[in-house]
């Protein structure tokens, strides 16, 4: 069964039309990326998948059901958000930020409290900030902070992970390991879809990439095709080149078209 399945979703916010006839179906055990312009929709498209804002038209489907019909409570189990800008509004320890991400299954008797520590725990070993575990949110830096909120995504659990630039803040090896555990947890078996900013990331480690553009999807496929110059220079207005730095030839750039 498909976990997430958008058919023909449109989204108008004060009278204007953000996303217009959406067709996704997000696969488990891969990574989806959802890449465009500015303004494209792309975190808008993430927040309608979670029932954050009305759709004016078409139906978003959680393991079959519409969304709409599914409990709020189970909703948060089955799906985890990381939104963009990783903000905390109060100095709340790690640990506990991170634990967070539970909530949804909070009402287990305390015999599984053990568990439920050792769940947290290991989503923060993953994002490798164990030893940020006492620290409060506020005293950490801008890549800290992030990898502290795709813990707390991870905490959850869910069968689906919308992640919105869960790289912005990150130093290039940073970047590097959390797509790679992105990847990772796709593998294991959950549906992944990442906003992301930087194509040669998408291209590198997500198994499909929906390029989106004024609202609309206008390619979705593997990053071969989805990538390819015939794309990328009607939506971006930019030219795929090759550059060579200091005799050695780096990975695929762009330049902006005349």
């Amino acid at each position: 069964m498909i976990p997430l399945h958008l058919k023909g979703v449109g989204v108008s916010l004060r009278g204007r039309a953000i996303l217009r006839d959406i067709t996704l179906a997000v696969q488990p055990g891969g990574i989806t990326a959802l890449v465009g312009p500015n303004g494209a929709g792309k975190s808008t498209l993430l927040r309608a998948s979670l029932g954050l804002v009305p759709l004016s038209s078409g139906e978003i489907l959680l393991q079959g059901r519409n969304l709409t019909a599914v409990p709020l409570r189970e909703r948060a189990r089955l799906l985890a958000y990381l939104a963009q800008g990783h903000h905390a509004i109060w100095p709340i320890r790690v640990r506990r930020l991170v634990g967070l991400g539970r909530l949804p299954y909070r009402g287990w008797s305390r015999r599984a409290a053990a568990m439920e520590d050792a769940l947290v725990e290991a989503a923060m070993a993953r994002c490798g900030v164990m030893g940020l575990a006492d620290r409060t949110i506020d005293t950490l830096s801008g890549g800290e902070k992030a990898r502290v909120m795709l813990a707390r995504a991870l905490a959850v659990g869910a069968e689906v992970l919308l992640v919105d630039e869960p790289i912005a803040a990150l130093d290039p090896r940073h970047q590097l390991e959390v797509m790679a555990q992105l990847r990772m947890i796709a593998r294991g078996g959950t549906a992944v879809v990442c906003v992301l900013h930087d194509l040669q990331m998408a291209a590198r480690f997500c198994d499909r990439v929906a390029v989106l553009a004024q609202g609309r999807i206008v390619v979705a496929g593997p990053p071969e095709t989805a990538l390819s110059p015939d794309v990328l220079r009607p939506t971006y207005g930019i030219e795929t080149v090759k550059i060579q730095i200091r005799g050695q030839q780096l990975p695929v750039a762009w330049e902006v078209t005349d």
